[in-house]
């Protein structure tokens, strides 16, 4: 069915990223909130130590290529990440671009210690009319796309300001895994960011696929989420960690294209190329939740 969620009121986008510079983002909000941020940074903790986020951050870099010639866009960026900073050494032009004038202020400095000082950077509204309408040849969009509801709002605008057979990097968090879904629901009525959080369904990746070509996919926590509920045992952060990595190497075989084995995962990470014409096939099947 299509999202039926009544999220609690929330102050608006650029509030709300501006505000975690602030405010930790695990540390924001309700209590109940908080208590599932501090869930997400024992997750967060397990994915670093586990070796998983290390492997998504290379094959991202691996999938963006040889830049030189290039016109790259990160969109969302926030403070940047190494990646970032690789895009704006290689690339011919390198735009960033984030709603949070704190987060663009780090990132910038970041570039300038660099001595990449040709790298531009906005704080400001991708949606603006105002926004640069560079043809823009490669986008990094690293857990952004789930902020926008419907998913079309954002793939459209993206779709008109990238050349054709432009290439497209992502991640974002999915719900095609019942369990999962049903922790994000639950989790959804008491959470802050509700608004701006829109987890990928089957649906949202049939959506996608009207606009672009899912060149490259690789699922991530998929068996190896369990661990996450085994390092909230006091004592056993270190043994889930562990069992974590091994878990992944499952991932890694299971959820390499769509299907069952990404189903089952709570992230992705996705290298897109642009079609060249729009491509419909037919109407989107509002009643796939999951």
């Amino acid at each position: 069915m299509a999202h039926t969620e009544s999220p609690p009121a929330v102050d608006n986008a650029h509030d709300w990223y501006a505000g975690q510079f602030e405010t930790p983002m695990n540390d924001r909000g309700n209590l109940l909130t908080r208590r599932w941020g501090a869930m997400r940074g024992v997750a967060d903790r397990i994915r670093k130590d586990a070796g998983i986020k290390q492997h998504f951050r290379t094959l991202q870099k691996e999938w963006l290529g040889n830049l030189a010639g290039k016109r790259v866009l990160d969109f969302g960026c926030g403070q940047g990440n190494n990646i970032s900073v690789h895009m704006a050494r290689e690339a011919d032009y390198y735009l960033a671009c984030d709603l949070s004038e704190p987060a663009i202020a780090v990132l910038r400095g970041k570039l300038d210690t660099q001595g990449l000082v040709d790298a531009e950077t906005i704080a400001g509204d991708f949606l603006a009319v105002e926004f640069p309408q560079e043809p823009f040849d490669v986008v990094y969009a690293n857990s952004v796309l789930h902020a926008f509801h419907p998913l079309e709002d954002v793939l459209v605008p993206l779709f008109d300001r990238m050349a054709p057979g432009g290439m497209l990097v992502t991640m974002e968090p999915m719900k095609t895994s019942l369990p999962v879904w049903m922790a994000r629901r639950f989790a959804r009525t008491f959470r802050t960011d509700a608004a701006f959080n829109w987890p990928f369904s089957r649906r949202d990746f049939r959506t996608l696929q009207r606009y672009f070509v899912v060149e490259a996919v690789q699922g991530f926590y998929g068996w190896s989420k369990w661990a996450v509920p085994m390092a909230l045992i006091p004592g056993l952060e270190g043994p889930a960690t562990r069992f974590a990595r091994r878990l992944h190497a499952w991932d890694v075989r299971q959820a390499n294209h769509l299907g069952r084995g990404l189903w089952r995962c709570n992230s992705v990470t996705m290298q897109l190329r642009r079609r060249i014409d729009m491509h419909f096939d037919g109407p989107v099947d509002q009643h796939d939740e999951l």
